[in-house]
């Protein structure tokens, strides 16, 4: 499960929002890797078993963002709303999405 440090809501929305809410907001969140540096930015959300949580984030990767990889929401280890930023688990696995984008 994902972790969201309680420093990162103000006090009013800590027991509200949890890491699954700001996962399915998590279009252009930046993400990082402890073993990769940053990753890339969230372009889109998968969502395929549940509507309240993706299963899958794209992430577009790159100096000019034209390549792309899938990164599993189970890999995201910790959730930092006010940085917009997701950090994966030390061992997740990033795959390489085959889909050119279009201009």
């Amino acid at each position: 499960m994902s972790e969201l440090s309680d420093n990162d809501l103000p006090e009013y929305s800590r027991s509200v929002f949890d890491a699954d809410y700001w996962l399915s907001r998590a279009e252009g969140f930046s993400v990082h890797s402890p073993s990769l540096g940053r990753v890339g930015i969230v372009e889109e959300l998968h969502f395929y078993s549940r509507h309240d949580r993706p299963d899958e984030l794209l992430v577009r990767t790159g100096r000019l963002g034209r390549r792309s990889v899938l990164v599993a929401t189970d890999d995201v280890e910790t959730v930092l709303p006010r940085e917009k930023r997701l950090i994966l688990r030390a061992d997740a696995a990033v795959t390489q999405h085959s889909q050119r984008r279009r201009r």
